[in-house]
C-alpha cells in the first residue's frame, strides 16, 4: 500500500494540517482527501502517491512493518523551516 486512510490523518495531524491546506498544496480536491480519510472510495495510484509525495516534503516518514502502519515527523522542509522563524 502506498499510503492508508489513517496515515493520511495521521500526516495531517503531525503538521497540523486541516484537509483543506494539503488539497491547496496537493493540487488534490478537498473532496477527494475526506472520501480518501472515510474510507468511502479506492484513490487513484496517482492520488495517493501525489499525497505521500506532499506529505513527506514536510517531513512526514510514513512507517509499515510487521506491528502495523503509521507516521512519525523526520524533519520539516529548510523552507518551511525558514518561514516559521
Amino acid at each position: 500500500m502506498i499510503m492508508s486512510a489513517r496515515q493520511c490523518r495521521a500526516a495531517r495531524a503531525l503538521l497540523g494540517w486541516e484537509q483543506w491546506r494539503l488539497a491547496v498544496v496537493s493540487g488534490i480536491t478537498r473532496r477527494t482527501i475526506a472520501h480518501l480519510e472515510l474510507e468511502t472510495v479506492v484513490p487513484t495510484v496517482a492520488t495517493l502517491l501525489r499525497l505521500r509525495e506532499v506529505l513527506e516534503t514536510e517531513g512526514v516518514q510514513l512507517v509499515s512493518d510487521e506491528e502495523g502502519e503509521g507516521v512519525k515527523l523526520v524533519r520539516r522542509d529548510a523552507t518551511a523551516a525558514a518561514a516559521a522563524i
